[in-house]
């Protein structure tokens, strides 16, 4: 089964498929569950049916927990309703590692909470949204800086201090010389 990323989900419709990544959310009703997988790619809906991937591995499959490490086989289907469009119904759901105590919930947090823990903090829906519009930004702006007949020079400003200082001095430099 080839691995697949849910960004070239749409390719491998009618087909059995291997992802690799995380649980972002998982609820279940009866013999069947949904999960929502992660893989840093977006978020995809996985069906898991006790009657398709057996007692034994469902009965683990209802111990994960947010941010568990998964390997979901199974066949990608179109569906309308779900999440992108597409899904994913398992044939086989393995464990990789169940996380303990992730401390990011949909409750709210103050901002000191939330900057000692960014780097789960990013991995919300606001946020990802967030930095995929920056990083199109940056883009475009980077584009215009490479084809303008201008001669402009991008300069990171994420400098504190001495350091700052000594940029500055180097830019006024280069300035100089870019303008002669």
């Amino acid at each position: 089964m080839d691995r697949v990323f849910i960004k070239n989900i749409k390719e491998h419709v009618d087909k059995e498929v291997t992802l690799k990544g995380w649980v972002y959310s998982f609820r279940r009703s009866g013999k069947i569950g949904f999960l929502t997988f992660r893989d840093g790619f977006g978020l995809l809906q996985c069906i898991v049916a006790k009657n398709d991937i057996g007692e034994e591995n469902f009965e683990s499959v209802k111990k994960l927990t947010q941010e568990s490490s998964v390997v979901i086989e199974g066949k990608v289907v179109e569906n309308e309703r779900a999440l992108g469009g597409y899904e994913v119904i398992a044939s086989k759901v393995e464990i990789i590692h169940i996380s303990k105590d992730y401390p990011i919930t949909p409750k709210e947090h103050g901002t000191d909470f939330l900057m000692n823990h960014r780097h789960l903090w990013l991995r919300s829906k606001k946020q990802h949204a967030i930095l995929k519009v920056r990083h199109q930004i940056i883009k475009a702006i980077n584009k215009n800086v490479r084809t303008s007949p201008r001669k402009l020079a991008l300069v990171c400003n994420f400098i504190k201090g001495k350091k700052a200082e000594i940029a500055l001095r180097d830019l006024e430099f280069s300035r100089k010389r870019i303008s002669k």
